[in-house]
């Protein structure tokens, strides 16, 4: 009885370790990290009139013009619950930063599209942001930016809900692909990737 009692309490324990103490460490950084990054970066956003979620949102309809997209996409590319996004898109769309219309095949389905107020709110916010993050990785050299970036893209893939319903190596073959140059703007997409969901909604709380 004992042995199996000590064998079911030790299950329930975390295993010990280097995969496991590199794992709490990864947890640690990501958060740590996200932390600091928002810190930074949430001053600027307030300054601009707007919250993480808003900026998010914006940026992914900008990538969607000129035909926009459904809520469902929009949730799916932030990693959010339609239910999340509803009430914000309703108060976007009264600031007029962004415009829902219905199709005229399907009344049933919503297009929302970055409206043009939306576009030159964007504009400036990133032109705004680009420059306090240039200032913010001003010491990181671009080799170690480039393999950051590159890190966490396949963290993003790995844990995206089309990897759930898929599962397989975090790259095809199994096999780590080659140093390259991440684009600017990709590598500005991951950057704004970063922000967790529990500071998105901290952020958008104290915007509104």
């Amino acid at each position: 009885m004992f042995a199996t009692s000590s064998a079911i309490a030790g299950e329930r324990e975390p295993a010990a370790g280097p995969a496991c103490r590199l794992n709490e460490d990864l947890d640690r950084l990501l958060r740590r990290v996200t932390d600091v990054w928002q810190s930074r970066l949430a001053p600027l956003m307030q300054a601009q009139g707007l919250s993480e979620p808003r900026y998010q949102i914006l940026g992914a309809l900008f990538r969607r013009m000129p035909t926009g997209c459904s809520q469902t996409e929009l949730a799916s590319e932030l990693f959010q619950s339609e239910s999340n996004l509803s009430t914000l898109l309703e108060r976007m769309q009264s600031d007029g930063l962004i415009r829902r219309q219905r199709s005229p095949i399907d009344r049933r389905k919503v297009t929302i599209q970055l409206a043009e107020a939306g576009a030159a709110v964007l504009t400036e916010a990133r032109a705004e942001r680009q420059h306090q993050i240039g200032r913010l990785l001003s010491g990181f050299e671009l080799d170690r930016r480039q393999e950051l970036a590159t890190g966490l893209q396949s963290l993003l893939n790995w844990l995206s809900p089309q990897h759930a319903r898929h599962p397989g190596p975090p790259y095809a073959g199994g096999v780590p692909p080659q140093r390259s140059v991440i684009a600017p703007r990709l590598q500005a997409d991951i950057l704004e990737m970063t922000s967790s969901k529990t500071a998105s909604t901290l952020a958008e709380h104290k915007a509104l």
